[in-house]
């Protein structure tokens, strides 16, 4: 949020310009830009962004009704420049605000929208794994986006794991995890992992032991080794319907 004072030094005009911004153009401003007597005003990055196009057409005897018609027209999200600028003072990661369902890219995490489902957070790294598959398949250049897509891949699996164990260990190790998946699915379902499943973890494991290989590409293994992506492909969405089946078995009554 930013101050009259803030708008001022960004734009570099005077406090007056901006109240008076904020006086002609009050409809398309935020509803902190206008607070009630007493209050301070704040405004929003948005408002920014209703503010560079304001000052495109600023003159000593403004006319008032020719701006007001570009806003309507929403001109200001097709001049570079001003895009450029909201680019360069949004931050990353900000506080809700109250216009977010209107922005089709916001993505609202934590607190009420919290991402901290493990089941969740590793179907989303399979699908990730998968899309990027995909999409880097058609351009016929699986090579430089492979320890991405194993990446996510991997990860994924570490995350399977977890979210099935009961306060499951902290650590990136794959086999520590593995047996006691294996453990829990012998004593609650009298059944055996399959020989592929135990393969495709041990292997994993052997190559990336700590998680972080396949993030930086060092320690890479020093012998070359042969990945048929789709063939990994297939056993992860095998691994991913196993375990998404197993987890609300356990969750149900």
């Amino acid at each position: 949020m930013y101050s009259v004072a803030d708008i001022a030094k960004l734009f570099n005009v005077d406090n007056k310009n901006v109240k008076d911004w904020t006086y002609f153009f009050s409809e398309y401003l935020s509803k902190s830009s206008n607070p009630p007597k007493g209050q301070q005003r704040f405004y929003t990055v948005e408002d920014i962004r209703i503010f560079a196009y304001v000052l495109l057409y600023w003159e000593d005897e403004p006319d008032i009704e020719h701006i007001k018609f570009g806003l309507n027209s929403y001109e200001y999200y097709n001049i570079e420049n001003i895009n450029n600028l909201i680019t360069q003072i949004t931050p990353i990661f900000q506080e809700p605000y109250e216009e977010i369902a209107s922005v089709e890219n916001n993505v609202l995490f934590a607190g009420m929208a919290s991402l901290d489902n493990q089941l969740s957070l590793a179907n989303a790294f399979k699908e990730s794994g998968d899309i990027l598959f995909e999409r880097i398949k058609e351009q016929d250049n699986l090579y430089d986006f492979a320890s991405p897509i194993l990446y996510q891949y991997r990860h994924s699996i570490e995350l399977y794991l977890k979210s099935i164990l009961r306060n499951p260990p902290k650590t990136h190790n794959l086999l520590k995890l593995y047996a006691r998946f294996e453990t829990l699915v012998k004593t609650k379902f009298q059944t055996a992992i399959p020989s592929w499943l135990k393969e495709m973890i041990v292997g994993f494991n052997k190559i990336d032991p700590r998680g972080d290989i396949f993030r930086y590409g060092e320690d890479i293994a020093r012998y070359e080794i042969l990945v048929d992506l789709l063939h990994l492909k297939v056993k992860i969405s095998w691994f991913a319907k196993s375990i998404n089946n197993i987890y609300y078995k356990l969750k149900s009554p």
